[in-house]
Protein backbone atom coordinates (compact mmCIF):
# COMPACT_ATOMS: atom_id res chain seq x y z
CA UNK A 1 0.00 0.00 0.00
CA UNK A 2 1.48 3.65 -1.03
CA UNK A 3 1.90 6.04 1.80
CA UNK A 4 -0.76 8.96 1.84
CA UNK A 5 0.81 12.03 -0.06
CA UNK A 6 0.97 13.98 3.26
CA UNK A 7 3.53 11.52 4.73
CA UNK A 8 2.44 12.22 8.50
CA UNK A 9 3.97 9.72 11.02
CA UNK A 10 -0.20 8.54 11.81
CA UNK A 11 -1.36 7.85 8.42
CA UNK A 12 1.92 5.99 8.08
CA UNK A 13 1.26 3.72 11.23
CA UNK A 14 -2.21 3.40 10.09
CA UNK A 15 -1.56 2.16 6.21
CA UNK A 16 1.41 -0.40 8.30
CA UNK A 17 -1.15 -1.77 10.60
CA UNK A 18 -3.69 -2.63 7.63
CA UNK A 19 -0.78 -3.99 5.83
CA UNK A 20 0.10 -6.07 9.28
CA UNK A 21 -3.80 -6.92 8.99
CA UNK A 22 -3.18 -8.06 5.28
CA UNK A 23 -0.04 -10.09 6.37
CA UNK A 24 -2.05 -11.74 8.94
CA UNK A 25 -4.87 -13.07 6.56
CA UNK A 26 -2.39 -14.47 4.44
CA UNK A 27 -0.99 -16.51 7.52
CA UNK A 28 -4.22 -17.97 8.38
CA UNK A 29 -4.76 -19.00 4.67
CA UNK A 30 -5.62 -16.39 2.36
CA UNK A 31 -4.39 -16.79 -1.26
CA UNK A 32 -2.28 -13.84 -1.58
CA UNK A 33 -3.10 -13.24 -5.21
CA UNK A 34 -7.02 -12.34 -3.51
CA UNK A 35 -5.10 -10.20 -1.02
CA UNK A 36 -3.52 -8.88 -3.81
CA UNK A 37 -6.57 -7.98 -5.94
CA UNK A 38 -8.45 -6.64 -3.17
CA UNK A 39 -5.98 -4.33 -1.18
CA UNK A 40 -2.98 -4.02 -3.61
CA UNK A 41 -2.72 -0.32 -5.33
CA UNK A 42 0.15 -1.65 -7.54
CA UNK A 43 -0.84 -2.33 -11.21
CA UNK A 44 -0.50 -5.58 -11.02
CA UNK A 45 -3.11 -6.06 -8.29
CA UNK A 46 -5.81 -6.95 -11.19
CA UNK A 47 -3.38 -10.02 -12.30
CA UNK A 48 -3.49 -11.33 -8.67
CA UNK A 49 -0.21 -9.35 -8.06
CA UNK A 50 2.04 -11.38 -10.47
CA UNK A 51 5.18 -9.42 -11.16
CA UNK A 52 6.64 -11.95 -13.32
CA UNK A 53 10.09 -13.98 -12.86
CA UNK A 54 12.96 -11.60 -11.76
CA UNK A 55 16.61 -12.27 -11.17
CA UNK A 56 17.73 -11.12 -6.84
CA UNK A 57 19.88 -9.33 -8.72
CA UNK A 58 17.48 -7.19 -10.36
CA UNK A 59 16.22 -6.30 -7.11
CA UNK A 60 16.59 -3.69 -5.05
CA UNK A 61 19.13 -4.80 -1.90
CA UNK A 62 16.02 -4.37 0.66
CA UNK A 63 14.08 -6.29 -1.45
CA UNK A 64 16.90 -9.07 -1.80
CA UNK A 65 17.65 -9.38 1.71
CA UNK A 66 13.99 -9.98 2.69
CA UNK A 67 13.90 -12.43 -0.24
CA UNK A 68 16.50 -14.48 -0.06
CA UNK A 69 15.47 -16.43 3.18
CA UNK A 70 12.23 -16.89 1.78
CA UNK A 71 11.24 -20.71 0.30
CA UNK A 72 8.69 -21.04 -2.53
CA UNK A 73 5.29 -20.94 -1.51
CA UNK A 74 5.77 -18.36 1.39
CA UNK A 75 5.57 -14.37 1.63
CA UNK A 76 8.11 -11.74 3.12
CA UNK A 77 6.84 -9.90 6.21
CA UNK A 78 6.04 -6.27 5.69
CA UNK A 79 8.44 -4.35 3.94
CA UNK A 80 8.93 -0.49 3.64
CA UNK A 81 10.07 -0.04 -0.02
CA UNK A 82 10.37 3.67 -1.57
CA UNK A 83 7.32 2.09 -3.37
CA UNK A 84 4.79 2.27 0.06
CA UNK A 85 4.80 -1.18 2.33
CA UNK A 86 5.19 -4.17 0.00
CA UNK A 87 4.35 -7.69 1.09
CA UNK A 88 6.14 -10.18 -1.64
CA UNK A 89 5.19 -13.73 -2.47
CA UNK A 90 7.53 -16.58 -3.87
CA UNK A 91 5.58 -18.49 -6.24
CA UNK A 92 8.58 -20.81 -7.36
CA UNK A 93 12.01 -20.37 -7.28
CA UNK A 94 13.94 -21.32 -10.39
CA UNK A 95 17.79 -21.86 -10.52
CA UNK A 96 19.83 -22.31 -13.64
CA UNK A 97 22.63 -24.03 -13.99
CA UNK A 98 25.67 -22.66 -15.63
CA UNK A 99 26.41 -24.02 -19.10
CA UNK A 100 29.35 -27.39 -18.81
CA UNK A 101 32.76 -26.41 -20.06
CA UNK A 102 32.77 -28.66 -22.99
CA UNK A 103 29.37 -26.04 -24.34
CA UNK A 104 31.56 -22.77 -23.13
CA UNK A 105 35.09 -23.89 -24.53
CA UNK A 106 35.10 -23.21 -27.67
CA UNK A 107 33.28 -19.78 -27.06
CA UNK A 108 35.94 -18.71 -24.95
CA UNK A 109 38.18 -19.83 -26.79
CA UNK A 110 37.28 -17.65 -30.01
CA UNK A 111 36.94 -14.61 -27.28
CA UNK A 112 40.26 -14.92 -26.50
CA UNK A 113 41.92 -15.58 -29.54
CA UNK A 114 40.21 -12.24 -30.83
CA UNK A 115 41.09 -10.15 -27.89
CA UNK A 116 44.86 -11.41 -28.68
CA UNK A 117 44.55 -10.66 -32.67
CA UNK A 118 43.06 -7.30 -31.87
CA UNK A 119 45.73 -6.23 -29.43
CA UNK A 120 48.10 -7.58 -32.20
CA UNK A 121 46.62 -5.18 -34.97
CA UNK A 122 46.27 -1.97 -33.09
CA UNK A 123 50.04 -2.91 -31.79
CA UNK A 124 51.06 -3.36 -36.23
CA UNK A 125 48.43 0.15 -36.80
CA UNK A 126 50.83 2.04 -34.14
CA UNK A 127 53.89 0.92 -35.86
CA UNK A 128 52.57 1.58 -39.13
CA UNK A 129 52.12 5.32 -38.03
CA UNK A 130 55.45 5.25 -36.70
CA UNK A 131 57.24 4.73 -39.90
CA UNK A 132 55.01 7.34 -42.16
CA UNK A 133 55.14 10.53 -43.39
CA UNK A 134 52.16 11.73 -44.25
CA UNK A 135 51.99 15.78 -45.09
CA UNK A 136 48.81 17.53 -46.13
CA UNK A 137 48.74 20.19 -48.84
CA UNK A 138 46.25 22.83 -48.97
Amino acid sequence: MKLPASGLQEEKLSVMKKMEGVLSMLKKGQSFEHAARMYSQSPAAAAGGDLGMFKLSQLSPLIQDAIKSVKAGEFTGVLDTDQGFQIFYVQDIVQTPGKPLTEVSKVIEEKLYNEVVEKKFQLWLEDLRKRSAIKIIK
